[in-house]
């Protein structure tokens, strides 16, 4: 497995924890094991895998773009062919700033950006997708966090 992560400017640095990179070959079973980060990650598959989750007793297929909300617990993945992905790992507060939309809504789950978030989200993951390279992501997810932050009011000043 390669995982790398980017850091974002300054500005972002109080709303984005980081961007994330993962390249995985599937091992045995394929089964992994996924540890809580404590933050809210936008996770998009760069490639045509299909990804799996066990989730009440069965595994669940996972869409190619989605919100995983703050985890108590580990998730348990099946990953059964190569597989590469981009994340965004925002900070709770943050996402709550950027999306107005309460962190208890997704509590140990996962969703798909669609069915959660407004098209923009949707066309940015399909973006990020095209680009040759993760400095490419990162600049997308820059310029589009940094256009969302001007057009924001925070309700609290903790943020900044």
């Amino acid at each position: 497995m390669k995982y790398l992560e980017f850091k974002p400017s300054a500005a972002l640095a109080p709303y984005i924890d980081c961007y994330w990179y993962k390249e995985s070959l599937p091992t045995g079973d394929g089964v992994s094991k996924c540890i809580p980060s404590g933050s809210t990650d936008i996770i998009i598959t760069l490639n045509e895998s299909t990804n799996r989750m066990w989730h009440q007793g069965q595994w669940v297929s996972l869409p190619k773009y989605i919100l995983a909300g703050i985890r108590t617990e580990p998730v348990i993945l099946k990953v059964p062919t190569f597989n590469t992905a981009f994340g965004i790992r925002i900070k709770p507060e943050a996402f709550v700033e950027f999306f107005r939309i309460p962190l208890k809504e997704l509590s140990n789950d996962s969703k798909e950006v669609e069915a959660v978030l407004d098209r923009r989200m949707v066309a940015l993951s399909e973006q990020i997708v095209e680009q040759a390279d993760n400095t490419a992501r990162v600049a997308l997810c820059e310029a589009y966090f940094l256009k969302m932050l001007s057009q924001i009011q925070p309700k609290h000043h903790y943020l900044a």
